[in-house]
């Protein structure tokens, strides 16, 4: 195990029980997310109920304006190309950013610079863009969030149970 400042919470040092339930939970959670983006527009072309319940989920995030989104059996997809960007980056950065030591190293020592992922998204916001733009510049701000993500899941996973509830003062001696 390393020493210093970084080895107080990179992903490969959380080792114990608790760590693989918090990644299979994470691992699930997205999945699942990923799915019904997906499944939305073939439940709206199938007619069924459960299609306007994953729109109205995501059109709490999502503006889900037809011409900016994807379509799949003749219905757009749940969320928008940008949006659609953001959550597969998110995914594809789960599964890869752990194994690219030299980029998830670097985001360790200096976390900010995960602003420079979101720049152009950015730019894309402010000059003419295409569906490939929008899709390929969420895709780049999201994909380094999700190591971010995974950390801070596997540190709480990491700490001990703790009671719930208000803490109480010690009772005095008298």
């Amino acid at each position: 195990m390393r020493s210093g400042p970084i080895a107080d919470h990179p992903a490969e040092d959380f080792a114990g029980q608790r760590r693989w339930p918090a990644e299979i939970l994470l691992f699930s959670a997205v999945a699942i997310w990923m799915a019904l983006i997906f499944l939305a527009p073939y439940l709206r072309a199938s007619d069924s109920l459960w299609a306007d319940w994953i729109y109205g989920f995501f059109h709490q995030a999502c503006h889900q304006i037809p011409e900016r989104s994807f379509a799949m059996w003749g219905e757009a997809l749940a969320v928008c190309h940008r949006c659609l960007g953001l959550y597969s980056g998110f995914t594809a950065g789960l599964i890869l950013l752990p194994g690219w030591r030299f980029l998830s190293g670097l985001l360790q020592r200096r976390p900010r610079w995960v602003l420079l992922f979101f720049a152009p998204m950015m730019l894309d916001v402010m000059l003419p863009n295409t569906p490939a733009s929008r899709y390929f510049t969420g895709f780049v701000a999201a994909f380094p969030v999700a190591y971010f993500v995974k950390l801070a899941l596997l540190q709480l996973a990491a700490k001990p149970a703790q009671a719930v509830g208000p803490s109480r003062p010690a009772p005095k001696k008298m």
